[in-house]
């Protein structure tokens, strides 16, 4: 009994918690769904050594870096809420082997997605990183969209 007590009491407190993130979590998502897709517009990835800019090129492929960032932060912070408030299952096979233990999958995302913008970094001068890192940044601005209709469904 006090063990289902604990839990009930557990799963409660996770909803009450999504429920006070929520309005502000997709405020900014919000927000930054705009922003990542108009950077995304605004700076197409060329492959061409030639038509690649070498002052403009770094300091895109860090912008983009900073979305990567910012959105893997978001992604975090919803994963872990929703998950907790029994509001949805982690898919990812690599992740869901993390999802009970919130510091364990905490660690693993800023392990792989560090890793990740690292290498991005070390590479900025290359086209072929501003090719790499717009599409990660595409893909976190559709999968932050994707949580931004998640969360109005429960708003």
């Amino acid at each position: 009994m006090d063990a289902v007590t604990a839990e009930t009491a557990s799963v409660t407190d996770a909803v009450f918690l999504s429920q006070r993130l929520a309005y502000p979590l997709s405020l900014l998502a919000m927000v930054g769904v705009v922003l990542g897709f108009g950077h995304l517009l605004t700076n197409r990835p060329t492959v061409d050594p030639d038509q690649h800019d070498e002052v403009k090129g770094p300091k895109i492929i860090v912008q983009s870096l900073m979305i990567i960032a910012l959105f893997s932060v978001v992604d975090l912070v919803l994963t872990v809420t929703a998950t907790n408030a029994g509001a949805m299952r982690e898919l990812n096979p690599l992740g869901s082997h993390f999802i009970d233990d919130p510091a364990m999958l905490t660690v693993f995302k800023f392990a792989v997605t560090g890793l990740s913008i690292g290498i991005l970094y070390g590479l900025r001068r290359k086209p072929i990183a501003h090719l790499a890192s717009w599409w990660c940044c595409l893909l976190l601005t559709l999968l932050t969209a994707r949580w931004v209709v998640f969360q109005s469904m429960f708003l």
